[in-house]
């Protein structure tokens, strides 16, 4: 009896030791580098580093409507959504007055990055965003499928050793 109970409390130990570590990793892991774990190349995308206060935003005008896409890809933005935040936020404008409507699209912390293409790993890496907000477009018949917005950073073709995204962006 002595002995199982030794063990569940080493097993106790183990567990609150792994916790310890995966939240030791998360606080200091930084959003804006990644390593393919198959090429073992590294990318650095600093350079598009924004503050919450002051993200990045894309605008899309469609006469007297507009789609406004903040985002940000290591930080939220500062757009509150029915009181969710996220990295990704879409908002509504009509006749230049905001709309109420917004959606989160996404979160930094949730995202997946990987390449734009396996066999060329010099071309760059895309981010995607994904499992925010059910897609409910009428051609998407099953309601269970996921919006996402997937950010291209293209290397440049002559980089030196500090790598030089270009930024190309596809919302779905």
């Amino acid at each position: 009896m002595k002995d199982l109970l030794l063990k569940k409390m080493k097993i106790s130990q183990l567990k609150i030791f792994l916790v310890l570590i995966f939240l030791s990793y998360t606080m200091s892991q930084n959003y804006f580098e990644w390593e393919d774990p198959e090429t073992k190349n590294y990318y650095n995308f600093e350079i598009l580093k924004r503050s919450y206060s002051n993200p990045w935003i894309y605008r899309k005008d469609s006469g007297a409507f507009a789609d406004i896409y903040r985002f940000n890809f290591g930080d939220n933005v500062n757009k509150e959504c029915y009181g969710k935040i996220g990295s990704i936020v879409e908002s509504f404008e009509l006749q230049n007055q905001s709309a109420s409507s917004c959606t989160v699209l996404g979160d930094y912390r949730d995202r997946k990055i990987n390449l734009i293409k396996k066999e060329n790993p010099n071309e760059g890496i895309y981010l995607e965003y994904t499992g925010k907000e059910v897609c409910m477009h009428s051609f998407v018949s099953n309601q269970s499928t996921m919006r996402s917005v997937r950010f291209y950073l293209f290397c440049e073709e002559n980089q030196e050793e500090n790598v030089n995204f270009n930024l190309f962006v596809i919302f779905f």
